[in-house]
């Protein structure tokens, strides 16, 4: 059974017009927001939540393949744990400003942490590149 023609003149390249449309949109929306890859601000967030809440080993696991060269889990964890004990646990942190580059980016937090009932708050930059597909911390910590 043949159908009729119901729709009107240029229906068919309005059809497509709006599919071409469409698929620009999805794909400029892939690009935009690294096609699911975390924004290296929410991956420092995590990072320092995870040294306040004491979890070194996950922590670790977000560093690159070029600062695990550097840092040991062991060396890692008594960088933290030295740097805890000196200065007090991180309180709060809030994100200032960031570089996002293709493969490199820098993010600046300012971290307050407290130790006797005193704050001490620093401005620390946290370096990072993708490393093998995934935002990953080189230093900063």
């Amino acid at each position: 059974m043949i159908l009729p023609n119901i729709l009107p003149e240029g229906a068919c390249a309005v059809k497509r017009g709006i599919i071409a449309v469409v698929l620009v949109a999805l794909i400029a929306a892939m690009v935009l927001s690294g096609c699911g890859q975390s924004h290296p601000k929410s991956i420092v967030s995590d990072f320092l939540t995870l040294i306040q809440k004491g979890d070194y080993g996950a922590a670790y696991d977000m560093l690159s393949s070029f600062a695990k060269e550097k840092y040991s889990l062991d060396s890692f964890t008594k960088l933290l744990q030295d740097k805890d004990s000196s200065l007090g646990r991180i309180t709060k942190f809030e994100y200032k400003k960031g570089y996002l580059g293709a493969e490199q980016s820098s993010m600046v937090f300012t971290i307050t942490r407290t130790k006797d009932g005193k704050d001490t708050t620093v401005e620390a930059t946290f370096g990072m590149r993708l490393d093998q597909g995934k935002w990953r911390i080189t230093d900063g910590f």
